[in-house]
C-alpha cells in the first residue's frame, strides 16, 4: 500500500510528457526581437570619408529618403544593404551577408584613381558609382541636360539666362581667352596645346600656373572672379585628363556665364550639353586655324552670339532627384529598392574595368595637334 503514491507520481510524470509532445510537437516559438528588425529601411553606410568628410545628410533632398537611411557609424555594417568606399584607406571590411553591396565611389577619371583602386582585392566591389554613364550608379557632375521637347514633357523649367547681344557684349572688356588653372603639368599635356595656341591668340593664365603674383591672385575670390571671367570672350575649361564622360565642375560653374567655353575634344561633350554652346580644340587642325576662328568670332558679333542661341530654345537641367534622372546616393537608394534578384557577379578587377570604361587618352592628341601646328604652309 505504501508504494501506490510512488506509482501515481510516475504515471503523472509520464502522462505530462506524452501530453506535452502531443500538444506542442508542431509548436514554433514566436520570433524574438533582434537588432536587425529595427531596420525597415534600406541601409546605406559611408565607410570612408568623401572628399575628407562624413556627411549624414546625403539623402536629405532625395524623395526616397523615407525608404533609405544613411549612416556613418561603422557598427551598422552588420545590417547595411550598401557600403560606400571613396578613399581606399585603412583595413577593408568583410561582407556581413551575401546580398550586401560594396560600392566604390569616385568623381575622378580612371587615370587619377588607378593607384588607390589597385589596392582593392579581386571580386570585392559589387557596384561602381561614378560620372561614367555605364556605371551601376550614375553620379555625374551637375546632372543631366534635357532638350526642349523632353523638358516640356516633364515640366522641367527651362534655364533663364541672358541671351541678347546687348547684355552679353556689354561684359566684354578683353579680347582673348582666360584660363584659370592650378594643375600645370597634366597627362593630357593640355598645357602644351594652349602654349602653342597662345603664340597666335591672347590667352591670360590665372591661378596657380600664372607667371606673376597679380595673375596668381586674379581669381582668388569666386564672387569677384565671375565678373573677371565674363570680361573675356572665351574661357578655357579643358580637363586635366581626356576621358569619356569626364565633364567636371569646370563646365558646370561656367555655362551660366556670358562667355564661350573652350574644351579639348568635341565628342566628350556633344551628346551631353546643348549644341553650339562650346568650342573644342579638335574642331581645328592646328593652332593657326583655331586662332583665326576665335579672332573672327570676336570681330563678328552675329557669329559670336550664335553660341548663346541655345539659351532661348528651352533647354533645362533635370532636377537631380527626379525619377529617371536621379544621381549619386539617391540613385543608389533607388537601385537598392528595386530588389533585383538577378545575380550580378562582383567586379573581378574593378580598376581594369574602370580604366576601360573611361577610355582615357594620354598625350596622343596634344602631340598630334602640336605637330600639325608646326607644319609650315
Amino acid at each position: 500500500m505504501r508504494k501506490r503514491p510512488v506509482y501515481l507520481a510516475i504515471f503523472a510524470f509520464v502522462g505530462s510528457i506524452v501530453l506535452y509532445l502531443f500538444v506542442f510537437q508542431d509548436y514554433t516559438p514566436p520570433p524574438q526581437p533582434t537588432e536587425q528588425m529595427q531596420f525597415k529601411k534600406k541601409i546605406i553606410l559611408q565607410w570612408t570619408p568623401i572628399f575628407g568628410e562624413y556627411k549624414t545628410e546625403a539623402l536629405n533632398a532625395c524623395p526616397l529618403k523615407d525608404k533609405c537611411e544613411f549612416f556613418i557609424d561603422k557598427s551598422v555594417i552588420k545590417h547595411a544593404d550598401a557600403v560606400i568606399f571613396h578613399d581606399i584607406i585603412g583595413e577593408l571590411p568583410k561582407k556581413a551577408f551575401e546580398k550586401q553591396k560594396f560600392v566604390i565611389y569616385t568623381m575622378e577619371s580612371a587615370l587619377n584613381v588607378m593607384g588607390s583602386w589597385s589596392k582593392l582585392p579581386d571580386n570585392y566591389i559589387d557596384w561602381v558609382m561614378s560620372h561614367v554613364s555605364s556605371s551601376d550608379i550614375h553620379s555625374p557632375y551637375g546632372g543631366y541636360w534635357v532638350n526642349p521637347k523632353i523638358a516640356k514633357e516633364n515640366g522641367f523649367p527651362p534655364i533663364s539666362l541672358p541671351s541678347d547681344e546687348k547684355t552679353i557684349l556689354s561684359t566684354k572688356k578683353i579680347k582673348g581667352a582666360l584660363w584659370v588653372v592650378s594643375n600645370c603639368k597634366t597627362l593630357s599635356k593640355r598645357e602644351l596645346i594652349f602654349a602653342e595656341l597662345g603664340k597666335y591668340f591672347r590667352i591670360d593664365i590665372a591661378g596657380g600656373c600664372a607667371k606673376n603674383k597679380t595673375m596668381k591672385n586674379y581669381c582668388s575670390r569666386e564672387g569677384n572672379c565671375i565678373e573677371k571671367k565674363s570680361s573675356y570672350y572665351f574661357l578655357i575649361i579643358a580637363e586635366n585628363t581626356i576621358c569619356r564622360d569626364y565633364i567636371t565642375e569646370k563646365y558646370w560653374w561656367t555655362y551660366e556665364l556670358p562667355i564661350i567655353p573652350i574644351v579639348m575634344k568635341r565628342e566628350i561633350y556633344e551628346m551631353k550639353i546643348p549644341p553650339k554652346s562650346f568650342i573644342a580644340v579638335n574642331d581645328f587642325k592646328n593652332s593657326k586655324e583655331m586662332s583665326k576662328y576665335l579672332n573672327y568670332l570676336m570681330n563678328n558679333h552675329t557669329a559670336y552670339m550664335e553660341y548663346f542661341q541655345w539659351r532661348k530654345n528651352g533647354w533645362a537641367v533635370a532636377p537631380w532627384n527626379t525619377k529617371n534622372y536621379r544621381i549619386g546616393v539617391c540613385d543608389l537608394c533607388e537601385k537598392l529598392l528595386q530588389n533585383d534578384d538577378r545575380k550580378k557577379e562582383p567586379y573581378l578587377n574593378v580598376s581594369e574595368w574602370f580604366l576601360e570604361a573611361n577610355s582615357c587618352e594620354h598625350d596622343e592628341f596634344a602631340n598630334e595637334w602640336i605637330k600639325n601646328s608646326k607644319i609650315k604652309g
